[in-house]
């Protein structure tokens, strides 16, 4: 690992003390990078070569590129991870309700 790149996932981690400011400085990464936000709740015109993020509860982010090709053709790569590690979270409305 570079400096450069040690440098800047130290930043990340200082940035992030808990997993909903991870989410949030993966996304602003991201846009940052080029990818179109997209809303849950919105019907999605996605096209291909295009890059997206969306996020669900400001802790769970998806981030994916489409690919130029037919995926039945040219298949998808899903690549998973999570940011709950351990950590005390105090939350003023402890429920969620729908």
């Amino acid at each position: 690992m570079t400096q450069h790149s040690l440098d800047n996932f130290l930043a990340f981690l200082n940035a992030s003390p808990t997993p909903f400011h991870a989410v949030q400085q993966m996304q602003q990464t991201l846009l940052a990078a080029g990818f179109i936000a997209l809303h849950e709740s919105d019907a999605w015109q996605i096209q291909a070569g295009k890059r997206y993020v969306v996020t669900r509860n400001d802790s769970s982010l998806i981030a994916f590129i489409t690919s130029q090709q037919d995926p039945a053709q040219s298949g998808i790569r899903l690549v998973g991870a999570h940011t709950d590690s351990p950590c005390l979270k105090l939350k003023p409305e402890p429920d969620l309700q729908r």
